[in-house]
């Protein structure tokens, strides 16, 4: 009796933390798009970027870059959330109709040729 106890309450101890992690991809933040439109709007610019490098400081081209590397960054995280996305609904849409196949092909009788 004291064993299942144990073993009860450590499986519940265990098995308990898995519920409150989120699964998935992480949300997006609110401010994000304030963002992308203002370095979008910045970077299509003619002049955004320094043609003569010698009077570009350290610290302009690093900004540059990683103003550069943050829309390349959102830029693929929306490509990969929209590819499996559109997986996700193509899988279930053809899971779907496997089993509606499935049953009505058990339901329905068929007649001989």
């Amino acid at each position: 009796m004291f064993k299942a106890i144990i073993i009860t309450g450590l499986c519940l101890f265990i098995l308990s933390g898995c519920a409150g992690v989120y699964q998935g991809r992480p949300y997006k933040p609110k401010y994000q798009d304030k963002i992308v439109n203002a370095l979008v709007d910045k970077y299509s610019e003619s002049n955004a970027i320094f043609v003569n490098n010698s009077t570009v400081t350290v610290q302009q081209r690093n900004q540059i870059l990683d103003e550069l590397i943050y829309l390349t960054d959102v830029n693929y995280y929306n490509f990969e959330a929209g590819l499996y996305g559109g997986r996700a609904t193509f899988d279930t849409t053809t899971d779907l109709a496997i089993l509606g196949l499935g049953a009505a092909g058990g339901l329905i009788t068929h007649s001989a040729t």
